[in-house]
């Protein structure tokens, strides 16, 4: 099986949404402007991370949620 990569991106602040956290878990749910992060990130970065995603997701390194009340019932687990 293939290893994760390191990768760094910026994310401005007033690029993030503050949706859900879980103070128990220290996790957060935010919504970020992708037009910012491609405007401050190099080019290509965003879509080297989905692939990225996206292998470690069909390998079974993730999970995936098919609407956002399953994703935030699992922040609160």
């Amino acid at each position: 099986m293939r290893s994760t990569k390191q990768a760094t991106i910026n994310i401005p602040l007033n690029g993030l949404t503050y949706l859900r956290g879980n103070e128990k878990n220290g996790r957060a749910v935010c919504e970020i402007d992708i037009d910012l992060l491609k405007r401050i990130n190099r080019p290509n970065m965003i879509d080297l991370m989905v692939a990225e995603a996206r292998e470690e997701y069909k390998a079974g390194k993730t999970k995936g949620f098919t609407d956002a009340e399953s994703l935030l019932a699992d922040l609160e687990s």
